[in-house]
């Protein structure tokens, strides 16, 4: 009897866990789409367009890069569009723009992973 009350008790510990990871990862990938759809359809009067270095946009149906003002793309990513989440791809195809490399690594990282 010990040994099953023992049990249910780590059953339920494992459960509260789950549940905590689960939300932790919603409520990341919520702010995460947030912050790409903000990004993409506001126009920012914040920064002028002359700080921002790329922009992170949808290419021939796959993720790029581009440098501010080019035509044609910096990097080119096997990663297609339609195979990322809606919120992404909509503000990929409005295109990000991207204030320096190191924000440009993180975004990268965020649709790639």
């Amino acid at each position: 009897m010990n040994k099953l009350v023992r049990n249910s008790v780590y059953a339920i510990c494992a459960l509260i866990l789950l549940v905590f990871a689960f939300k932790f990862a919603f409520f990341k990938n919520k702010n995460l789409n947030e912050e790409l759809i903000e990004n993409s359809l506001s126009v920012t009067t914040s920064q002028p367009v002359e700080e921002y270095k790329y922009i992170l946009k949808e290419f021939n149906g796959k993720l790029a890069v581009f440098e501010i003002d080019e035509k044609t793309p910096k990097m080119i990513f096997d990663v297609t569009i339609d195979s990322l989440p809606e919120v992404d791809a909509l503000a990929l195809k409005n295109g990000l723009k991207i204030k320096d490399e190191q924000e440009l690594n993180d975004r990268i990282e965020d649709f790639i992973s």
